[in-house]
């Protein structure tokens, strides 16, 4: 493991700036993770993001602090003292900015709602007697906050609700929904934002309103004690600090997580140090505006802070160690958080919180494939930092631009990949070679997507993932980071790739989607951060998010950068699905015989016919053309009489549902009477939507039981232009071009089976499957088995699976039976095979079989194997 130095000095600011360097680049998917080993699978990264406290708040007499899970699910309070946890609400976002007022603690919760939209509320909980009360309930319920002398202020969607300390409320309109309205310490001013990410003075007294900042996902608002000042989290990991009452910018500052000191104008944020693509340190930043100085805290050497928060009188500091999970508290002095240092609760055995809601309001959804990092790409390829790579390309295959590689991948279990291969090897595309090398994960150097990408910084610059796009066939741009863009984009059906950061590493993901109250859909290339195991599981497609300054119950993140991704989505090809019926014969059962191995197959008798009708369908978007099938009858057992095509065409004039098609005519298709026992039919085009129906009239011409396996006839596709090839029915190497075809695993192949019986004659056999062999119809002497439904050997037929061997003088030849199982959609439910069976329950029909051969033989038959 890549570890930060035993010893270190952080009594200085780091050199670089985290805010420099995110305007060229993501920093992506940071990784505490080993080299790829031989024996299993690449380590994930961020682990110790996905563990551990984060404190909250304190109570104004410092004697308690308001605690959440590491994924603001759930929370406690702890005695600073003695480090005794209670538990104050185990739902989602109940520790999303969570606020005291004398002895309450006032928080929102989202619970889930079925299909519906999640129900959330503002909650009041005592914390001395464990009284709860709900404020407000709602789809669209805003965080609480609180002014010094107790006025609450939250949102009901759109509205902003201002409740005094006596009860009385005011309400007034919003421009949007806004997750967190701040009060003003004195109780006259708000925060809010609007849809563009600017952030708002909405003044009480006079409903007069104005911006501190301009467009982009500005997030989290908060004053000063004195309330003349106010620090905004703004994308790139800053921190923006403005004059309340005039707007000017007072400091930008690399670093996040911003809390104001309980006493002074001090601001304490966080600000991570990285090294390429991994976090390596982290620091405590303290801002006096009152004497204009930055200053950078001494730190425990071993510790990686995170979340700082000052105590309400300044004395103690309490943060959580980011590789340990643990809550640190300790003695706070100007420059150093080092005396009495302890820990406050283990980052480890965290409670359990309430699932993530899953019911969510239906807002747009782009469709698209999905890729992770590590388990779509090459087993031998470590692709802990490649979370640019893999976004990207997952959203070129959004317009489908780049041509099927697959490989099998292992992990979590095995499984094709697509496209996994494009990320570290060199390819060709739209006349470049990607054949730039790049560092990744675990020392490696690659080619391909990644090395494109990431050069040799390892992590994804922005200018490069524009340009792969665009190389790609999208057209691709740095799009800014307001909420609005995202919702545009999305109503127009593009996808859009962003820089975040999600549990304190900068990560890639694509959004895709977005709801009513701000959550976005995204696929994320490393899995759903929600899960609580992110990088194991392959789980990443359709994870819910919570756009910044937002708290629907899931893990919220920060956005650095939106991505443009638009491109023109080729039409779906065409996709062609079989199925088959056989009609009744008037007056009799479909499945009359029940004997050797016939029920649930389609019976006739000896010179009846019935009508097989043979579908294939175009259930794709675009028009499948030359469409060419072989139609094959087992015979002598069957003969076609007469074949003839029709089609459902919505705009045929024939006035029935079923009018002839003009294939019917095509000079290259065979006679319509007795064409024969294997012929192909030139289907023509099909329209997208569009069935064609090949109505057979099918004659029992022999019988067939115990002769062969049930007599079949077979259709399967020859030949649509572009898209498929198959020289026969047997042939398993068809060419199912991109895997477009995926009826029956792309064997374009279907058939029927049927037993063919006859009248009784004198020849040892229950010709007429009446479970009588030979009655009335030999001489007293002869074989007689009249009544008796047991089987003898002259009785028993072979088994259509077991093998038989050749027999001297007989016409018998064995035919490799191919495997067990075949998957076919069947629209009869008699006489059509839609699965294989086993044989083992056979075997010993072996012998008897043999001797029904010798018996039979005469007959002239030949034993066929069922359809492989």
């Amino acid at each position: 493991m890549r570890k930060h130095a035993e010893s270190r000095s952080i009594g200085t600011p780091r050199t670089g700036s985290t805010a420099l360097l995110l305007g060229t680049l993501a920093v992506a998917c940071t990784a505490l993770c080993p080299a790829l080993a031989a024996a299993g699978p690449p380590s994930r990264h961020g682990i110790g993001l996905q563990q551990g406290w984060v404190p909250v708040a304190w109570s104004p007499d410092g004697g308690r602090l308001a605690v959440t899970r590491w994924d603001r699910a759930g929370l406690w309070t702890v005695e600073t003292d003695s480090g005794r946890l209670e538990t104050v609400s185990l739902a989602r976002g109940a520790g999303f900015e969570a606020v005291w007022w004398e002895d309450r603690l006032l928080f929102k919760e989202v619970e889930p709602a079925g299909s519906g939209e999640p129900v959330q509320r503002v909650v009041r909980v005592e914390t001395s007697t464990g009284v709860r009360k709900i404020l407000a309930e709602g789809p669209r319920v805003g965080n609480p906050s609180v002014s010094r002398d107790g006025h609450v202020v939250w949102t009901e969607d759109r509205t902003l609700v201002v409740r005094a300390p006596a009860g009385d409320e005011r309400r007034l309109q919003l421009p949007v929904y806004c997750n967190l309205a701040v009060v003003s310490p004195d109780a006259d001013r708000v925060l809010f934002n609007d849809d563009d990410g600017r952030i708002g003075v909405l003044d009480l007294r006079d409903d007069s309103r104005r911006f501190l900042t301009g467009p982009g996902a500005h997030f989290r608002p908060t004053w000063s004690p004195s309330g003349t000042r106010v620090a905004v989290s703004a994308p790139e990991d800053r921190v923006l600090v403005f004059e309340a009452a005039t707007g000017l910018l007072l400091a930008e500052l690399d670093g996040g997580n911003p809390r104001w000191s309980g006493t002074g104008e001090r601001l304490f944020l966080e600000r991570p140090a990285t090294d390429g693509p991994e976090l390596v340190d982290s620091a405590i930043l303290v801002l006096d505006l009152e004497l204009g100085r930055l200053e950078t805290l001494d730190v425990p050497a071993g510790v990686l802070p995170r979340h700082p928060l000052p105590s309400p009188d300044g004395s103690s500091l309490t943060a959580v160690d980011a590789v340990t999970g643990d809550l640190l508290v300790g003695a706070f002095g100007r420059t150093a958080w080092l005396a009495a240092l302890r820990v406050l609760r283990e980052g480890r055995g965290l409670p359990e919180a309430e699932e993530p809601p899953v019911g969510r309001s239906k807002g747009p959804v782009v469709s698209m494939p999905y890729m992770h990092q590590l388990w779509d790409t090459p087993d031998t390829f470590n692709g802990n930092w490649s979370c640019g790579p893999t976004s990207c390309v997952q959203t070129t295959q959004r317009y489908a631009r780049l041509p099927d590689h697959d490989i099998t991948c292992s992990w979590p279990s095995s499984h094709v990949s697509p496209w996994g291969w494009y990320i570290p090897n060199l390819y060709s595309f739209g006349g470049y070679t990607y054949d730039v090398w790049g560092n990744a994960a675990g020392g490696a150097r690659v080619q391909g997507a990644h090395g494109f990408i990431c050069r040799d910084l390892g992590a994804a610059y922005w200018a490069y993932m524009v340009d792969f796009m665009n190389r790609h066939g999208l057209t691709s741009w740095q799009a800014g980071t307001s909420f609005s863009t995202l919702v545009s984009e999305v109503d127009a059906d593009y996808p859009m790739v962003a820089s975040t950061n999600v549990l304190g590493s900068g990560h890639i993901i694509v959004f895709k989607g977005y709801e009513t109250d701000h959550s976005i859909v995204v696929n994320d290339p490393y899995g759903d951060a929600n899960a609580g195991s992110w990088g194991d599981l392959r789980n990443g497609e359709g994870a819910v998010y919570d756009w910044p300054g937002y708290n629907n119950g899931h893990v919220g993140i920060s956005v650095s950068q939106l991505f443009g991704a638009q491109g023109v989505v080729p039409a779906r090809p065409p996709v062609l699905e079989l199925r088959t019926a056989i009609d009744d014969i008037a007056g009799q059962e479909r499945d009359f015989c029940r004997l050797y191995e016939s029920e649930s197959r389609f019976d006739m008798n000896v010179g009846q016919t019935t009508v097989q009708r043979l579908y294939v369908a175009n259930t794709g978007e675009s028009a499948a053309v030359n469409v060419v099938v072989g139609v094959w009858l087992e015979a002598p057992y069957l003969r076609l009489t007469r074949w003839d095509i029709y089609d459902n065409w919505p705009e045929h004039t024939c006035g029935a549902e079923w009018c002839p098609n003009d294939a019917n005519d095509h000079p290259e298709n065979p006679s319509h009477d007795d064409p024969g026992a294997e012929f192909r039919l030139h289907l023509n085009a099909f329209s997208p939507g569009e069935t064609k129906m090949i109505e057979a009239t099918v004659e029992a011409a022999a019988y067939s039981v115990g002769l062969v396996d049930h007599p079949d006839v077979r259709l399967w596709v020859a030949h649509v232009d572009d898209y498929y090839e198959k020289a026969d029915f047997w042939s398993t190497d068809y060419n199912n071009v991109g895997g477009y075809q995926t009826f029956n695993g792309g064997d374009l192949r279907i058939w029927t089976e049927t037993d063919v019986l006859d009248v009784e004659s004198c020849n040892g056999l229950d010709d007429d499957c009446d479970g009588a062999t030979d009655e009335d119809v030999c001489a007293a002497d002869g074989p007689a088995d009249a009544g008796d439904e047991t089987l003898d050997a002259a009785d028993a037929p072979p088994s259509e699976d077991a093998p038989v061997a050749d027999v001297p003088g007989s016409e018998t030849d064995v035919v490799d039976a191919g495997p067990d199982v075949i998957y076919v959609y069947v629209d009869d439910g008699c006489g059509c095979r839609a699965a294989g069976r086993s044989s083992a329950a056979w075997a010993a029909w072996l012998p008897l079989a043999l001797l029904a051969v010798l018996r039979r033989g005469s007959r002239g038959g030949r034993r066929r194997a069922p359809p492989p």
